[in-house]
């Protein structure tokens, strides 16, 4: 049996990236591009600011792409055109654009249904964009998942009841107290780089817990933030023209693959419980996540 997305009801899902990089754009089709965008989506948006462009901006996540520079010449220079939504309750996304990439960030709501209004959403943005732009050359696109939650320390013996052995071996972390622990897989799949990035950092943590009288009192825990950044690109030319005949469906493909990476990475019976509504995930030591 296939599982599908909608099947996770209880999700650890903190934030997911789809970016495009491209070759640089004149000024003025920056501002062409951002004042249509206006026009075209401002039923999509409830803000827009300004904001210099940041070193972590410019980051992209693998060794193919020139870090230092992304078709920029200084970064005082640098000005991304920022486009909102924010709403208590809901989702939160920005869309940024500038000279050389356009990024979509999402920040999921405990409301969140996934990604499907977001591949819409950029893909009307990239299709606008196709059309406009005489020399519109895109040389990366990718999009990246990032899950994380509070783990009990002096459980950590037990997490390979949550994760497979392959992507989190107990034994690569019992044995010494460590106070952060960084383990990275790069591989390529399909004409697709992908880089998987598991990190534990060592912390305590209020938390409400029971007494026997029945009454809540706050209590601190040794814990350790267990982050996964999942991310999955290309920049090879085929991947790329699909990406211009079909943003919508090569976006849709690759959420898939990282959905499959993700539950590949699970023991089956923890996604039994994420498939569960409202399931208590303290009896598996974790904290946090919606």
């Amino acid at each position: 049996m296939v599982l599908k997305r909608e099947s996770i009801k209880r999700k650890l899902l903190s934030k997911v990236l789809f970016r495009i990089d491209y070759r640089q754009l004149s000024d003025n089709e920056l501002n062409k591009i951002v004042e249509l965008i206006k026009e075209m989506k401002s039923e999509e948006f409830n803000g827009f600011t300004t904001e210099a462009v940041s070193s972590y901006d410019l980051q992209v996540n693998d060794s193919q792409v020139d870090n230092k520079n992304v078709g920029f010449k200084k970064l005082d220079d640098c000005i991304n055109y920022v486009f909102f939504k924010e709403k208590a309750g809901t989702d939160c996304f920005n869309l940024k654009i500038n000279k050389s990439f356009v990024l979509l960030e999402i920040y999921p709501s405990s409301l969140y249904k996934g990604t499907d209004i977001y591949y819409e959403l950029y893909s009307d943005i990239l299709n606008m964009m196709f059309n406009e732009l005489k020399l519109f050359n895109l040389s990366r696109i990718g999009i990246r998942k990032f899950n994380n939650f509070f783990y009990e320390a002096n459980k950590l013996s037990d997490i390979n009841q949550i994760f497979t052995d392959a992507m989190m071996s107990v034994h690569e972390l019992i044995g010494s107290k460590f106070k952060r622990r960084l383990m990275t897989d790069s591989y390529e799949k399909k004409l697709y780089g992908i880089n998987i990035v598991r990190e534990l950092n060592h912390g305590l943590l209020e938390v409400p817990e029971e007494e026997i009288s029945g009454e809540k009192c706050i209590v601190q825990k040794e814990v350790y933030l267990v982050g996964f950044d999942y991310d999955m690109f290309s920049i090879n030319n085929n991947i790329l023209n699909e990406m211009k005949e079909n943003p919508k469906e090569t976006l849709k493909f690759i959420n898939d693959e990282i959905f499959n990476i993700f539950t590949d990475s699970l023991q089956p019976k923890f996604i039994e419980v994420l498939t569960q509504v409202n399931p208590d995930l303290r009896k598996y030591s974790i904290y946090g996540g919606e």
